[in-house]
C-alpha cells in the first residue's frame, strides 16, 4: 500500500529523516513512535502532501488519503454541518455526504451547533469526520487523543477503531499503551532514523510479566527475595518482571496480587523497545 524508499528530508542543514525505509502494507494498523523531533510530523506531511521531499521515493498505491493533523484549525463561526459541507465541496464530494458523515462520528445532534461551543472531545470527532470525506482508503491520526480526559479519549479511541476496519492506518502518538491497544505494528523513529520496526504480537514472550498498579506496592521487597525471578524494573507504577520458565507464571501472578493492581499482562511493553532504541 505505501513503500518508503531511502526517504530524506532536510531544513537547511538539520536532517529530518535520514535515509527511512520500510512498507505499510495494506489494510495494516501502522503506528510511528519516537521522541519530539523525531521526524514523525515530517513524514505524515510528506505523505499529505503539504511538504517536498529531499531525496529517496514515497509511493502511495491510492489516491484516497484521509488525514486528521494533530493542530488543524476550525472555524469556530461556523456550525459542524457547514464546515463539513466546505470541506466536501474543496474534496469535489457531494454535501449530501455531511449527514452521513456526522452520524458516523456520534455528531448527527449537534449538526447546526457552532464549532465554538464544542467540547474538545467533539471537535476531535468532527475532524475525524473531516478525514473520512470521500471514504479514503488511508486514514492518518497525529496525537488524535492528546489532551482529551481518559473517558472521553476511549471514546475516540473507540470512534477509531471503528472507523478504520478495513483501512489501512497510519497512527501517531506518544502514548505508547494508546499504540498498543490500536495497532499491529510499530515503527520507532529516533533522530530522523528507523531503529527498529515492531510486530505487537511479537512483544508477547513466555517469561514476562508486566503489571501496572495505582501506586507502588508493598510486593516489591518480596519480588527480590525470589529466586526464580531473574530480574524486575519497577518505573511510573508499572512492574515489568522476567522469570525463570513458565512452570513459576502461576506462581508469580499470585504474588502480584495486590489491592493497588490495575492490569496485568504477558510480554514485553512497546515502552521498553522504544526506551531501549531511543538510547
Amino acid at each position: 500500500m505505501i513503500n518508503v524508499n531511502s526517504l530524506g528530508k532536510n531544513y537547511g542543514k538539520r536532517r529530518a529523516l535520514v535515509n527511512v525505509s520500510f512498507t505499510i502494507p495494506k489494510n495494516s494498523r501502522f503506528a510511528i513512535v519516537g521522541e519530539n523531533g523525531a521526524g514523525k510530523s515530517t513524514f505524515i506531511n510528506i505523505l499529505s502532501g503539504f511538504v517536498h521531499k529531499t531525496s529517496g521515493n514515497l509511493r502511495v498505491k491510492s489516491l484516497k488519503l484521509g488525514v486528521m493533523p494533530q493542530d488543524s484549525s476550525l472555524e469556530v463561526g461556523m456550525t459542524c454541518s457547514d464546515f463539513l459541507n466546505l470541506m466536501c465541496s474543496l474534496y469535489a464530494v457531494s454535501g449530501n455526504e455531511t449527514s452521513k458523515l456526522l452520524r458516523m462520528v456520534s455528531l448527527d445532534s449537534e449538526a447546526n451547533t457552532k464549532i465554538g461551543k464544542l467540547s474538545h472531545g467533539m471537535r476531535k470527532r468532527l475532524q475525524i469526520a473531516q478525514a473520512l470525506i470521500g471514504n479514503p482508503e488511508i486514514l492518518v491520526f497525529d496525537e488524535p487523543i492528546s489532551g482529551l480526559d481518559p473517558k472521553v479519549g476511549k471514546s475516540i479511541r473507540d470512534l477509531i477503531k471503528k472507523v478504520s476496519e478495513n483501512k489501512t492506518m497510519i497512527y501517531c502518538s506518544h502514548n505508547l499503551s494508546e499504540v498498543e491497544e490500536l495497532c499491529d505494528t510499530a515503527l520507532i523513529l529516533n533522530k530522523g532514523k528507523v531503529k527498529k520496526i515492531v510486530k505487537i504480537s511479537d512483544l508477547i514472550k513466555e517469561c514476562k510479566i508486566i503489571a501496572k498498579y495505582s501506586s507502588r506496592p508493598k510486593l516489591i521487597n518480596d519480588i527480590k527475595r525470589k529466586k526464580y525471578i531473574k530480574s524486575f524494573i519497577y518505573k511510573d507504577n508499572t512492574l515489568e518482571v522476567i522469570f525463570s520458565n513458565k512452570g513459576e507464571e502461576s506462581k508469580l501472578l499470585k504474588l502480584l496480587l495486590a489491592p493497588e493492581l490495575v492490569s496485568v499482562k504477558r510480554g514485553v511493553s512497546l515502552e521498553s523497545e522504544f526506551l531501549k532504541s531511543s538510547k
